[in-house]
């Protein structure tokens, strides 16, 4: 789907269901998640690179020791907000390229994605939970590949914008118009991974 009914059905989605948008590097996710927190759910976006965390305490906090109780207990992550009272305030995350993380990372985005808590941390009512994967089933990308149990747990959105979407926004954030002349006229140069006589299958590397 592309970009303005990708934004329309995600508006439409109950928080309680988590999304995943799926497609290409570089086709414009992480913008679309971005804009639909800000002007729809009128909520912070924390984002989250799966490839680029080495420990899965980046996502869940770090462990101490409770000086009275002498009980270990976590520390609550950076993105865990709250207010004066302590109470979590809503949030959406977005967990970007999940299916390159590490198993202990991808395990954790797994359920805060389906059960919206962590270890003690439950999130706020009104949060709302967005991963973002490539393709595993073209060849074209080096990732791992989710089976039929875990993406049932998604509400999956192919992600496919139209290339008069991508010149309307290069217009309106003046880009050059030698740039947006020539792929008005050869559309299929902007994304060379839909073009078959170039994509990986096809035998380049």
């Amino acid at each position: 789907m592309n970009i303005e009914t990708l934004k329309k059905v995600m508006a439409a989605t109950p928080n309680t269901h988590t999304l995943m948008l799926k497609g290409s590097h570089g086709l414009g996710k992480t913008e679309v998640v971005r804009e639909v927190a800000k002007e729809i759910w009128h909520q912070e976006c924390i984002e989250f690179q799966a490839s680029q965390i080495s420990d899965v305490g980046d996502l869940i906090g770090l462990p101490r020791i409770n000086p009275e109780t002498k009980h270990t207990e976590f520390v609550p992550p950076y993105w865990y907000k709250t207010d004066i009272k302590g109470d979590p305030l809503p949030v959406t995350l977005f967990f970007d390229e999940m299916n390159r993380g590490t198993t202990l990372v991808t395990n954790a985005m797994m359920q805060l994605a389906l059960d919206h808590r962590i270890l003690n941390f439950k999130l706020a009512p009104g949060s709302h939970i967005v991963c973002a994967i490539n393709p595993g089933d073209d060849g074209n990308y080096d990732v791992e590949e989710f089976d039929a149990a875990k993406l049932d747990r998604f509400v999956i959105y192919p992600f496919t914008p139209t290339a008069q979407e991508w010149i309307d926004w290069a217009i309106e954030h003046h880009v050059n118009s030698l740039v947006t002349g020539y792929i008005s006229q050869y559309s299929s140069d902007l994304d060379p991974y839909s073009n078959s006589s170039n994509a990986k299958t096809a035998g380049n590397s």
